[in-house]
């Protein structure tokens, strides 16, 4: 500051140093040269920009492509204008000895200073992040796709729901995202602004740290969908080979007579419409259900994981109540024909009676296994056995009404003669008794 001043001292005479101060003259020297100096750099690096190219790529990344609306040279020029002038504005300033301005512009750029090697770090890292996750990217699309994988989504059903894309691709973006996510966490670590950073850090790490379960519970979904597709294969096959199509025949439930789909080992059975199909299915959605249960665990899903395991547990209580319920139908079945087939009279009522009693009986049962209201189910059974027990007496009562009259009648008759013998026995005992007791003197 002191050679400023000198140089204002050899500029000026000695009347103009009497009314504006050396350190007066010192600023100004200073935002003389300052403001050169700042024209000059701006130039420079703006005629840099245009001459490269840089300026008119930026322009177009931040205008748009069409025209490129934005003059990025002018604009980064401007910047680094303004910016060394703010040093030259806190120079001079010191130089009028205005420490009150001066301390809180000297603090800023002290923190500024401060906090460009973090930025120009986490730029760094950011920049260095995102070429590594393209190329990565890039390799691992064009490795999937000369492997085979979109054939592969093709012949599986899956390349109509992905679309214009292709199966390589979203994996490829996915290995990009994947690999750009902790490149992320470490540029916002590199800034140090706790308060900003640590939160979408904490997000990110927490992303992270699910992706291993995520992948886990995929993969075990995957698995168990298509060993179910074996199993319900291999299980349809073995219950047709067992004759498992005709149950329903035997059950009541379907006219008798071959048919394809009741035909055990039939060719023709539509595929999914028989019952060792339907079996088969019921085999392939529980396993994957249980897989389901299994990937949702692994998440940490507990109360969806409680919910699904419950409806697992209904889902077992009506399959036995159906297959207690089946029983019934074969018993029904079963003691229908043997009414009919016997010598009995009217063997058709008593077989439809017999039938319904079974039916009921087991339905009762089915219910109760299910737990659909015990108490209401209980409460019904016992009002029916009731009546078929009132009815059945009063049928015996009414219908056999003349019957019980005869019987009562001869049972009173039975009464009025066993009362006649024994006033006769007493009758003939007593006659020689008193004519004794006449004789005697």
């Amino acid at each position: 500051m002191n050679t400023l001043e000198e140089i204002w001292d050899r500029i000026t005479g000695d009347g103009i140093r009497d009314i504006v101060p050396g350190y007066v003259g010192g600023a100004i020297v200073l935002l003389i040269i300052g403001w050169l100096v700042a024209v000059i750099v701006s130039k420079v690096v703006s005629g840099a920009l245009r001459r490269s190219g840089l300026g008119s790529r930026l322009g177009r990344s931040i205008g748009g492509r069409e025209g490129g609306q934005v003059d990025a040279s002018s604009l980064v020029g401007r910047a680094i204008f303004y910016l060394i002038m703010l040093f030259v504005l806190v120079a001079v300033f010191d130089a009028l000895r205005l420490q009150l301005v001066t301390a809180p512009l000297t603090a800023l750029l002290g923190s500024l200073f401060a906090f460009l090697p973090r930025l120009f770090a986490a730029v760094l890292i950011l920049v260095l992040g995102w070429l590594l996750a393209r190329i990565v990217g890039r390799l691992v699309t064009g490795l999937l796709a000369a492997v085979g994988v979109d054939r592969l989504a093709a012949r599986w059903g899956i390349a109509g729901a992905l679309g214009s894309q292709r199966l390589s691709e979203i994996l490829g973006t996915i290995v990009y995202i994947l690999i750009l996510l902790p490149v992320i966490t470490a540029a916002l670590d590199a800034l140090q602004l706790e308060a900003l950073t640590r939160p979408i850090s904490n997000m990110i790490n927490q992303v992270l740290a699910a992706i291993p379960n995520m992948v886990a519970a995929a993969i075990i979904i995957v698995v168990a969908y298509y060993v179910g597709r074996l199993l319900s294969s291999l299980v349809a096959s073995v219950l047709t080979g067992l004759g498992f199509n005709a149950l329903p025949t035997r059950l009541g439930l379907a006219a008798p007579g071959p048919s394809p789909a009741t035909r055990v080992g039939s060719s023709d059975a539509p595929a999914g419409r028989t019952p060792a199909h339907l079996v088969g299915t019921l085999v392939h959605v529980g396993l994957v259900w249980f897989a389901i249960i299994q990937a949702l665990e692994i998440l940490g899903f507990d109360q969806l994981t409680v919910i699904m395991t419950g409806l697992i547990a209904l889902a077992g209580r009506i399959l036995l109540a159906l297959i207690i319920f089946a029983v019934g139908l074969y018993l029904a079945q079963l003691a229908a024909r043997s009414i009919r087939g016997s010598e009995v009279a009217q063997p058709n009522l008593l077989a439809v009676v017999a039938q319904a009693a079974i039916l009921v009986l087991f339905g009762a049962m089915a219910l109760r296994q299910m737990g659909v209201a015990n108490e209401i189910i209980n409460l019904a059974f016992g009002f029916l056995i009731g009546a078929i027990a009132v009815a059945a007496a009063l049928a015996f009562g009414i219908g056999g009404r003349e019957t019980a009259g005869r019987l009562l009648e001869r049972w009173v008759t039975a009464a009025r003669a066993g009362e006649l013998d024994r006033a006769a026995r007493e009758t003939s005992e007593s006659g020689p008794a008193a004519e004794i007791g006449t004789t005697a003197p």
